[in-house]
């Protein structure tokens, strides 16, 4: 199995409190550091990348969210940069068919990342025995 390159860094965020979509996805992207300024709006281009099924280009995002298009891909490669969007010819969409199922991916990612430090730190245990 192929692993995606990614880079997340994950926050604890508390769970927002009104139960909607935006602030869902607001949060979802506050908790992979995505949101890291006011002007930022990477949760707003998530928000219409999941809100399509077949996918959306950039220029259809930069209409819809009334934004330049450098802006929208700027978000568009912090978004593949996190694992979460995958680019499919000129369209974005979900890394996977839902967003549970995205989202367990980038785990699944995560954890294979993990499982391989663990093992490098096994090893560099067993070095520093001999000190």
């Amino acid at each position: 199995m192929q692993h995606a390159r990614f880079s997340v860094r994950i926050r604890y965020k508390e769970k927002p409190y009104s139960q909607s979509f935006e602030r869902y996805v607001i949060w979802l992207c506050d908790s992979l550091g995505l949101n890291t300024h006011e002007c930022d709006s990477a949760s707003d281009v998530l928000m219409e990348i999941m809100k399509t099924r077949k996918g959306i280009s950039s220029t259809e995002l930069s209409r819809k969210l009334h934004k330049s298009r450098g802006a929208v891909i700027n978000q568009l490669n912090k978004l593949i940069e996190s694992g979460l969007v995958v680019k499919s010819g000129r369209l974005y969409k979900l890394r996977a068919s839902s967003v549970e199922h995205t989202i367990a991916e980038l785990f699944d990612d995560i954890e294979h990342v993990f499982r391989r430090m663990m093992r490098i730190a096994k090893e560099i245990d067993k070095e520093l025995e001999r000190f």
